[in-house]
């Protein structure tokens, strides 16, 4: 399954009390819970049972940090096992990281696509669809 995944965590937990995290996650829970046309049956991962938000105070609690870890190596390792990317998608990827410029033309794009070893203008737009809505690298629209 190559859905992506979303972690919502809360990193100054000493800075609320605690009727306040429980007030965030009810409603989170909640809101959720009811946005079935939203997230339907995708949305599995919660801190702890009915807690949608991992609420860490990073100064003292290195046990949930430790578990927080643990439950994110566990989605990455379950849910993106099995996404193959090819090889030129990857090189292209890095190729547009390693620039400076944070905009380019389609034809620029396509350019360094070529270069990357995606000679096919359908293979381009696999790419460009994948590195948007899944890897979450670029915007093309």
């Amino acid at each position: 399954n190559s859905e992506p995944a979303a972690f919502l965590i809360a990193s100054h937990r000493d800075c609320v009390d605690d009727d306040k995290v429980d007030t965030v996650n009810d409603h989170l829970k909640h809101r959720i819970q009811s946005s079935t046309e939203l997230f339907g049956e995708k949305l599995v991962q919660f801190s702890a049972p009915g807690k949608p938000v991992f609420a860490l105070d990073t100064t003292r609690d290195q046990n949930e940090i430790e578990d927080l870890r643990k439950s994110l190596h566990n989605v990455m390792n379950t849910k993106f096992q099995d996404i193959k990317v090819p090889v030129s998608w990857c090189a292209l990827s890095l190729k547009l990281k390693r620039r400076k410029q944070s905009l380019y033309t389609y034809q620029t794009c396509f350019k360094l696509a070529k270069e990357s070893g995606i000679k096919d203008e359908d293979d381009f737009k696999a790419v460009l669809w994948f590195l948007h809505n899944r890897a979450g690298t670029i915007m093309y629209y």
